[in-house]
């Protein structure tokens, strides 16, 4: 490794059941290598194909967002305009307001000390490798899916 060269853990960004940990290389900025890592026992250093070799590509592919974005139009007219970070933040945290204000902070049925954490990432998992402030962790689950209504 050279002087730019760095190795950070990190986790997979998929939406599946294993939560593959994972050995990322950065040189210069960029994601260069993904490789399983032995820090989960139950994937031992085992990740799928699709993110060991394309994970880098989607990263830094000319698909990516890189600023937050709000709609304009109305939903499915794919009309976005650039927001800053804190306006963006500030519609996600109106969001969360809204969602426990028409919902309450938990559902009866389940006590939140029940409710396992979980993290929603305002931007993928990549950013925390390269040094990037990204994820707030939510404690109620249900307002994720609550907010997918407002949003």
């Amino acid at each position: 490794m050279n002087a730019m060269t760095t190795e950070h853990a990190s986790v997979c960004p998929l939406d599946c059941p294993d939560t593959c940990s994972l050995s990322v290389t950065v040189d210069n900025a960029r994601i260069v290598r993904v490789r399983g890592s032995r820090a989960n026992p139950y994937t031992a250093g085992v990740i799928c194909t699709k993110v060991a070799t394309s994970y880098p590509d989607w990263v830094h592919g000319p698909g990516r967002l890189l600023a937050p974005l709000r709609r304009v139009g109305a939903k499915g007219e794919g009309r976005f305009a650039r927001a800053s970070w804190d306006e963006a933040l500030d519609i996600i945290h109106d969001g969360f307001t809204a969602a426990v204000a028409a919902h309450g902070p938990t559902q009866p049925e389940q006590p939140a000390s029940q409710i396992p954490a979980f993290v929603v990432q305002v931007c993928c998992s990549a950013d925390a490798v390269l040094r990037q402030p990204c994820e707030q962790v939510v404690s109620e689950p249900q307002l994720v899916t609550q907010l997918t209504a407002v949003f």
